[in-house]
């Protein structure tokens, strides 16, 4: 399957903001998704899917893309959800990160 990435917006670190916001379009078949991913030299980075709760991540055991969401849940404890994001593949993660942060 064809697999292509486009940045479309890269914002740097400005006297306001201490870190730098990327956006990417991914089109694999016929799935279209757009990535932000943000990095931050205190909180560290992340990818999400734009407008969607959640940071999305590659699930080792069986090699999927997952949007996992947290949030306080009962009694203090935390509440994990993960969802496999259907049509991404690991490839297109894996892409946009060495874009981002390889050298």
């Amino acid at each position: 399957m064809e697999i292509d990435i486009r940045r479309i917006e890269k914002r740097e670190a400005d006297g306001e903001s201490l870190g730098t916001r990327s956006t990417y379009v991914v089109a694999e078949g016929k799935n279209e998704f757009i990535i932000d991913c943000t990095y931050h030299p205190h909180q560290g980075s992340r990818m999400n899917l734009q407008g969607k709760e959640g940071t999305l991540h590659i699930h080792a055991e069986d090699d999927t893309v997952v949007r996992q969401i947290v949030a306080l849940g009962g009694g203090c404890a935390l509440a994990i959800h993960e969802e496999v994001v259907d049509g991404l593949s690991p490839a297109s993660l894996r892409a946009i990160m060495n874009t981002e942060y390889g050298k």
